[in-house]
């Protein structure tokens, strides 16, 4: 019975990491791209502002 559990939760775990790995890689390689572009046009709303000054 014990093997059993510690291979449940090893697996568990390790499905967990993954997961967790996979949300964090995405996230890194989504946040450079605004900020880029941000400083290399500027916000797309800004020259349509009417009172920007």
């Amino acid at each position: 019975m014990t093997p059993i559990v510690i291979v449940v939760c090893s697996v568990y775990t390790g499905c967990v990491l993954l997961a967790a790995l996979r949300w964090l890689e995405s996230e890194r390689s989504r946040e450079p791209a605004p900020s880029a572009w941000d400083s290399d046009a500027g916000l797309p709303w800004e020259d349509s502002w009417p009172g920007r000054p």
